[in-house]
C-alpha cells in the first residue's frame, strides 16, 4: 500500500498540556529550548572548528561521529521543545553542504546496531549527484535519521539501502530508505499514535519536517516484505560556492555582539577565516556606543543580551540613526531561530537574521549582501 503524507493519520487533536512535562507556561518552554539550543550551538561550532585543525584519519572519523550526533540532539530539542504551532514556523536555512558527506554519516550512527542484527546497512549515491548542494542539512539529517532508525528497529534480517537519485535536468533529488523489514501496518499506526501531540521521535514529526523543506513523504510497503519510505526535495548544486576569498575581495568591519564566550569564539574565528575585521562587545549599551563613535559594515546582535533583548537594542539604534543620518546594517544571530521571532527581529528594525551555529557559508553570503561593488572597489583601493 503506498501511504502519502496527507492519507497517514487523521489530524490529532492537541492536547491541553504543553510538550514539555512540568513547563505549563509557554514562554518557560521557550526559555528552557533557548537555554539547551545556545550550548549545543557551541558544542556543534567547536566542532567544526576542530575539524577545521590537522588530525589524522580515525580522529576526524570520530570528531564527524560527534557532530552528526550533536546536530541530531539539536534538532531533537528543537522538536521536543516546541509548540506544534512553533514548530511549524521553524527557520529551514539554505546553505551549501556536502551531500555524501552527510548521507554517509547518518548510515555511520546506525552502522554498530545494524551490525549487531545482521543487517547490512549501505548507501547508493546516484554518480550524477553533485557533492555540493544548497538545502538544509540540519533537517534533512534529521529525516534520514528517523527514517534509518525506524527501518533497522523493524528489520530483524536482511537490507537497509539509504538511495540518493538525480533527476536529469532538474535541481531535483529523490531520498529514499528501503528495507526487508516487517512491512509499515502495524508499525506505522504505532508510531503515529504513539505521540498524538507530535512531539517525540517519530513519522508524524518526519513527514512535517519533509513538509516543510518542500517535499513530501511517501511509504510504499508490503507486510512480511519490508518498506520504501521516499521523498524529492529540490538541492540546487552549490560546486565552487566554499571556495576561499580571492586576494581582491573586500575587507569588512565587523561588531559581533555577544556575551556567551564560546559563540564569540567560534563566530570571531569563523570571520577571520573569511578575512574580516572583528570587534566584539558583550552588551547592549556597549553596541550602541561603539555605532556612536564608527560605522560598522555590519553589526550581528544575539537575541539575549546581559542588559537589554537585541529587540531594544535594534529599536534604540535606529533611534539614534535619525539624529545620525547613516544606517548601520544589523542581522540578528540567535538560538531561537523561529519565523515568528525573525518576523520580530526584521519588523523592529534588523536588516536579516541568522540561526545559531551560522556555518562559514552563511556568514559569507550574509556579508556579501551588506558590501556593495562601491565598498569593494574603495576598500580594495586603500
Amino acid at each position: 500500500d503506498e501511504v502519502g503524507d496527507g492519507e497517514m493519520m487523521t489530524k490529532p487533536k492537541t492536547p491541553p498540556s504543553t510538550s514539555a512535562k512540568g513547563l505549563d507556561r509557554p514562554n518557560e518552554v521557550a526559555a528552557l529550548r533557548h537555554e539547551l539550543r545556545t550550548p549545543l550551538s557551541g558544542m556543534l561550532g567547536l566542532l567544526a572548528i576542530l575539524l577545521d585543525t590537522p588530525l589524522d584519519k580515525n580522529q576526524t572519523q570520530l570528531v564527524v561521529s560527534l557532530q552528526s550526533a550533536s546536530q541530531h540532539l539539536a534538532a531533537m530539542v528543537d522538536e521536543t521543545l516546541s509548540p506544534s504551532s512553533a514548530r511549524d514556523q521553524t527557520v529551514v536555512t539554505r546553505v551549501s553542504f556536502d551531500l555524501s558527506g552527510l548521507v554517509e554519516e547518518v548510515v555511520a550512527l546506525f552502522a554498530g546496531q545494524a551490525e549487531s542484527k545482521t543487517i547490512d546497512l549501505r548507501c547508493e549515491m546516484d554518480a550524477r549527484c553533485a557533492r555540493l548542494v544548497w538545502g538544509d542539512p540540519i533537517r534533512l539529517r534529521q529525516v534520514l535519521g528517523n527514517l534509518v532508525s525506524n527501518a533497522v528497529k523493524f528489520t530483524s534480517r536482511g537490507t537497509v539501502v539509504v538511495r540518493v537519485k538525480a533527476t536529469i535536468g532538474t535541481p531535483n533529488l529523490r531520498f529514499e530508505v528501503a528495507d526487508t523489514g516487517s512491512g509499515i501496518d502495524e508499525q506505522a499506526i504505532r508510531l503515529l499514535k504513539q505521540r498524538p501531540d507530535g512531539s517525540g521521535i517519530g513519522l508524524v514529526i518526519t513527514r512535517s519536517i519533509v513538509q516543510r523543506l518542500g517535499g513530501r513523504l511517501v511509504f510504499t510497503s508490503r507486510i512480511g516484505r519490508g518498506t520504501n519510505a521516499s521523498f524529492t526535495l529540490d538541492l540546487p548544486s552549490a560546486e565552487g560556492a566554499n571556495l576561499p576569498r580571492r586576494a581582491d575581495d573586500a575587507l569588512a568591519s565587523i561588531l559581533l555582539v555577544e556575551d556567551d564566550a564560546v559563540s564569540q569564539q567560534i563566530v570571531q574565528h569563523l570571520l577571520q577565516r573569511l578575512g574580516h575585521e572583528v570587534t566584539i562587545v558583550e552588551s547592549g549599551a556597549a553596541a550602541l556606543q561603539q555605532c556612536a563613535e564608527k560605522h560598522f559594515d555590519l553589526m550581528l546582535l544575539d537575541g539575549h543580551l546581559p542588559d537589554m533583548d537585541g529587540l531594544n537594542v535594534v529599536r534604540a539604534l535606529r533611534a539614534n540613526e535619525l539624529k545620525l543620518q547613516r544606517h548601520q546594517p544589523v542581522v540578528g544571530l540567535t538560538a531561537t531561530a523561529t519565523a515568528s521571532d525573525r518576523a520580530r527581529s526584521l519588523a523592529a528594525g534588523m536588516d536579516g537574521y541568522l540561526a545559531k551555529p551560522a556555518t562559514m557559508a552563511e556568514l559569507a553570503a550574509t556579508i556579501d549582501r551588506f558590501l556593495s561593488p562601491a565598498d569593494r572597489s574603495e576598500r580594495a583601493a586603500v
